[in-house]
């Protein structure tokens, strides 16, 4: 929102690069948007930092399934924070659980694909190869609490 107007921008288009955004000096962030979950819904998000309190994450991940009837997955969303230069969505990793039932095998898939979307970088928090290892085990975790709280 600014004095020319109000546009919308889907939040994958708002991060452009680390600490770069689209928002224009003059702009004003009025809301951020999203639609209700289902029902059939479940979600479950992990920031793994060093320290309890306002520390920088070295990795964060968040997981949202939702079901058909029959308990398969009609849709996923895999957002991972700290593994590459903006926050990234695992748009392979969604697309293998898409019409799956979430077994242990096609969780481990989910997993290692989200895994393979990541671009992080060595730094004082942890390695590159760290950060990639624990996205598949953190991604991994969470589809299965997914998995099992909505039976």
């Amino acid at each position: 929102m600014s004095r020319q107007g109000t546009r919308r921008v889907p939040l994958e288009d708002f991060f452009v690069h680390v600490r770069k955004t689209v928002r224009q000096p003059q702009e004003l962030l009025a809301a951020i948007r999203w639609p209700v979950p289902t029902d059939r819904s479940a979600s479950a998000f992990r920031k793994l930092a060093l320290r309890k309190a306002d520390a920088i994450s070295v990795l964060n991940a968040a997981v949202n399934v939702e079901r058909d009837g029959a308990g398969r997955c009609r849709q996923a969303r895999i957002a991972l924070g700290a593994v590459a230069p903006t926050p990234i969505r695992a748009h392979e990793a969604e697309e293998a659980l898409r019409g799956q039932r979430l077994t242990p095998a096609i969780i481990a898939e989910a997993a290692r694909l989200a895994a393979e979307a990541t671009q992080p970088i060595d730094d004082i928090r942890g390695s590159a190869a760290y950060r990639k290892r624990v996205v598949e085990v953190l991604v991994r975790r969470l589809l299965d609490e997914v998995a099992r709280g909505k039976e």
